[in-house]
């Protein structure tokens, strides 16, 4: 039988967060303070767009990615302060080879782009939600390209790293002890879908994030769902880039 056949999806018999106590104050505190630390930044952003008209999309951007490194940096600091180490998160070697995602990252990505396109098409009519692509194809057009490469890190990069530590290190790990692999995988995975704010793409998006708290959970590593995150993140940049460039 392959490895690939083999794929429990049970409780390990031991992993790292069956040995750490979770406090539920971590999260609340940590993110009511990310909230905090998000609102006076769009402030910020505020007074620099008044004072330097014409520049609002370039302090978007580094408004963004302040804001995605101030949060990862507080919720790190809040699970310092509570005696859990990065490790105790996932942030530790793959208990299975990192190969498994060359099948897992297709499976979880096409299905849900599928779904995606399916819940566009029901809830909004053919639309894109929001306008989202239109608006991240109108920043490629306009921002110049050093403020573009900052975006695309944003998305790709930071952005994976802070909500992978967030909904699947901290949210998922907290509630698998008190309620399941299952049911931890579909609340933390409800909780992602909600956070984005667009209705018409939250279940594709908690679905997606159940994917990922399977993957995390299978290879009993952070880093696992987070490669699968900043791929998924960073195919939707490339295309929106190469489309804006050939159109």
């Amino acid at each position: 039988m392959s490895e690939i056949e083999r794929w429990e999806i049970a409780e390990p018999v031991e992993t790292v967060e069956s040995q750490v106590r979770w406090p539920w104050r971590v999260l609340v505190r940590a993110l009511l303070l990310s909230v905090v630390v998000a609102a006076i930044s769009l402030g910020l952003v505020y007074l620099y767009n008044k004072a330097v008209p014409g520049n609002g999309m370039k302090a978007v951007v580094i408004w963004e990615t302040a804001v995605q490194l101030a949060i990862f940096f507080i919720l790190i600091r809040a699970l310092r302060h509570y005696g859990i180490s990065l490790r105790d998160v996932g942030f530790q070697r793959s208990k299975r080879s990192l190969w498994h995602l060359l099948w897992q990252l297709p499976i979880a990505i096409v299905s849900f782009m599928a779904l995606t396109a399916y819940a566009v098409q029901v809830f909004a009519g053919g639309v894109n939600p929001q306008g989202t692509q239109d608006v991240i194809s109108e920043v490629a057009l306009n921002l110049p390209p050093v403020y573009f490469g900052l975006l695309a890190v944003s998305v790709a990069v930071l952005a994976p790293l802070w909500e992978e530590l967030a909904f699947r290190g901290i949210l998922f790990g907290l509630l698998k002890q008190r309620t399941g692999l299952w049911l931890a995988a579909l609340i933390s995975g409800a909780a992602f879908g909600a956070m984005h704010g667009y209705p018409a793409i939250a279940l594709p998006l908690a679905y997606f994030g159940v994917c990922l708290a399977l993957i995390r959970h299978w290879h009993d590593s952070l880093w696992a769902s987070i490669i699968t995150h900043a791929f998924n993140n960073g195919f939707v940049i490339l295309v929106i880039t190469l489309t804006v460039i050939y159109d």
